[in-house]
């Protein structure tokens, strides 16, 4: 259920890259041919550029793109490496639920005062804030099925079945 989310949330974010290619060049066609910019483009590029990395983010951990100490891990056992990655994935489920709860609280104080952005377009800023605790929470269960998969394999390791 959650891989199928991470995939919905990594395919919205394709759809919305998409659409922001396109938009840039309809403001710049606009700008250029037609003396006439978009109101909030600019403003409309940098919520969608933020968007498309949140909705991203999880499906980047689940496909184990991110960023690794490769020189340092590579050079572990297998063991010592599966007990490396149970307890980063313990830290990285910590810290992404925690920001995901604060990060819940602040959007719903948010929608509570009914705050705009103070821009041109002036949208709700808890709607524009919401993709980062939505995006946290699913990278703090992604952090979960890691940390259950590496258990697995240590376990499978202490048998000697691997």
């Amino acid at each position: 259920m959650i891989n199928k989310i991470v995939n919905a949330m990594s395919t919205l974010g394709l759809i919305l890259l998409v659409g922001l290619v396109i938009f840039i060049v309809v403001e710049l066609i606009s700008r250029n041919v037609f003396n006439f910019g978009i109101p909030g483009a600019v403003e409309i590029t940098e919520y969608l550029i933020a968007y498309i990395a949140f909705l991203g983010a999880p499906w980047i951990l689940k496909e184990d793109g991110h960023v690794k100490i490769s020189l340092v891990i590579d050079r572990l056992s297998s063991k010592k490496r599966t007990a490396v990655l149970m307890t980063s994935s313990i830290i990285g489920f910590i810290a992404t639920s925690i920001i995901s709860v604060v990060g819940f609280l602040q959007v719903i104080s948010l929608y509570n005062r009914n705050v705009l952005t103070e821009t041109v377009l002036g949208l709700p800023l808890a709607l524009l804030i919401a993709i980062v605790p939505i995006s946290f929470l699913l990278i703090a269960a992604q952090f979960i099925i890691k940390f259950s998969n590496a258990r697995e394999n240590f376990r499978r390791m202490e048998k000697g079945d691997v």
